[in-house]
């Protein structure tokens, strides 16, 4: 979502499938390291070699972005829940072209 800016937004699906047991997205969350560490943005990882290793993409939005992103629109099932495996649902639809998209498109004008 971050590196398509407005390109994609998420479509709520909270009424598909009404007996599916689930629970909303999130939008902050940590990130733990091999070494059980926990972290909560990539500017807390401390030194460069463990900042290569765990990506900024793998933290939680800034509270500007998750109210662009409405990560609760996504859906969460447990296995618990549903006395089934664990899923990650999110439904995508396409708004606009990635900006690469729009610069070739106005080039071939």
């Amino acid at each position: 979502m971050r590196t398509l800016k407005g390109s994609l937004k998420l479509v709520d699906v909270s009424g598909e499938l009404p007996e599916l047991k689930r629970k909303p997205g999130i939008s902050k969350w940590k990130i733990q390291d091999k070494d059980l560490q926990w972290y909560t943005s990539h500017s807390s990882l401390g030194n460069e070699k463990r900042k290569e290793k765990i990506a900024a993409s793998s933290f939680p939005p800034t509270d500007e972005e998750a109210k662009e992103f409405q990560l609760h629109k996504c859906v969460r099932v447990y296995p618990h829940m549903q006395d089934s495996g664990g899923f990650f649902i999110a439904v995508l639809e396409k708004v606009a072209p990635k900006k690469s998209e729009e610069t070739k498109a106005e080039e071939e004008i």
